[in-house]
């Protein structure tokens, strides 16, 4: 009969510990070390009012807490997700925050999106940082007849505003009109040279 004695985090050592081949010492298995882990993720949080678990170890410069899950770094609540919904994240897979705090570990405040989703959902919350330009870089005001949201393009994301007044003085430009004119004359000549063949 095996010794089975409790540590105080109820784990029993016999049964949620293994020996790895080739090492000296003990692994827990994976249900063991997860229980520990949250364990001592919960000692290092506090709780806020809004029921944000604030990490309050390490903290990267982009604001995420950083810890160690079996000798490796890695974020507080991109961890938290994957141990309690038992998954395994892609890198295209973003855990956000229902709350907005990037340090927050609470599992119930974490859901899984990707990166246009979690845009999005910051746009969406006033959070991203165009929303407080009011003025484009020529400083006409950013109003509703004066914005139009760009299509998705080669060097521009989908949904970025432009100014249609400084469009306006670019297209009014002899440069633009003649390379207008210079596209539009290789457009007929495609055209004409498609239909001859």
């Amino acid at each position: 009969m095996p010794h089975d004695s409790r540590t105080e985090d109820s784990l029993s050592v016999s049964t949620d510990k293994v020996r790895t081949i080739g090492r000296s010492g003990y692994r827990f298995t994976d249900a063991a070390y997860n229980a520990r882990w949250l364990n001592r993720v919960r000692s290092r949080t506090v709780q806020s009012e809004r029921g944000c678990w604030i990490w309050q170890g390490f903290i990267k410069e982009n604001g995420y807490g950083e810890t160690t899950y079996r000798g490796r770094g890695t974020r507080v609540h991109r961890k938290m997700y994957e141990v309690v919904h038992n998954a395994v994240l892609t890198t295209e897979q973003h855990v956000c925050h229902r709350c907005d705090v990037k340090r927050c570990c609470n599992p119930d405040h974490l859901w899984l999106g990707d990166n246009g989703a979690n845009m999005l959902d910051l746009v969406a919350k006033g959070g991203h940082y165009w929303r407080s330009k009011t003025h484009c870089p020529k400083g006409h005001e950013y109003t509703p007849e004066n914005t139009y949201v760009r299509p998705a393009t080669a060097g521009q994301r989908a949904g970025s505003r432009g100014c249609k007044e400084c469009n306006r003085i670019r297209m009014q430009q002899p440069e633009y009109r003649a390379r207008a004119r210079q596209r539009q004359r290789l457009r007929r000549a495609q055209k004409r040279s498609a239909t001859h063949v």
